[in-house]
């Protein structure tokens, strides 16, 4: 009768340590703890090569960045630097020189409200777009990247060691039930 709680106590126990041992070996050891490194600082540089491509493919590619450089905030700033430069105009040539800097930004960098894809093609590559990020990825502080983990997943990480422990119970009742 005594092994209908020792057991399931007992894998309980033994599948909460589990989770939480995956847990240590995938964000912490720096260095080599019984012939393990943690998964992260250890595949950082693979991590990095294989994050940079598919963000580099799919998010900073020129169609997405044409959305943030608008036609609208390109002549704002030029006709800041231009206007605001320290140099003051009479107010006839500041609307000439206005009117001359949005037509020679919306022919010549833009169509139709959009950045020209090859122009932001030959300011920006994907594939520094990709070194741009896996230089990124490189330089970030894996102690930050883990408090990140650790602060976004906190909850779920919990639970994955509540699980263990279930699961660890559910094993302990079934060898209960096993005879000797």
């Amino acid at each position: 009768m005594l092994r209908f709680i020792i057991y399931p106590l007992l894998g309980g126990l033994i599948g909460i340590l589990s989770n939480l041992l995956m847990l240590i070996f995938l964000f912490y050891p720096k260095k080599k703890i019984f012939g393990f490194q943690g998964l992260i600082e250890k595949k950082r540089e693979s991590m990095a090569e294989e994050l940079s491509t598919v963000l580099a493919e799919y998010f900073i590619d020129t169609q997405s960045l044409s959305k943030l450089i608008t036609k609208e905030k390109v002549y704002a700033l030029l006709k800041n630097i231009l206007l605001d430069s320290g140099k003051k105009f009479p107010l006839f040539i500041n609307s000439i020189l206005s009117g001359i800097l949005e037509r020679a930004v919306s022919n010549i960098f833009f169509e139709n409200g959009v950045i020209k894809q090859d122009l932001l093609q030959k300011v920006v590559t994907s594939d520094e777009a990709k070194d741009f990020v896996y230089q990124k990825i490189m330089d970030f502080d894996m102690d930050n990247l883990k408090g990140i983990a650790m602060k976004s997943m906190g909850k779920d990480i919990v639970l994955l060691i509540i699980w263990g422990g279930i699961f660890g119970c559910l094993v302990g009742v079934a060898e209960a039930f096993l005879p000797l």
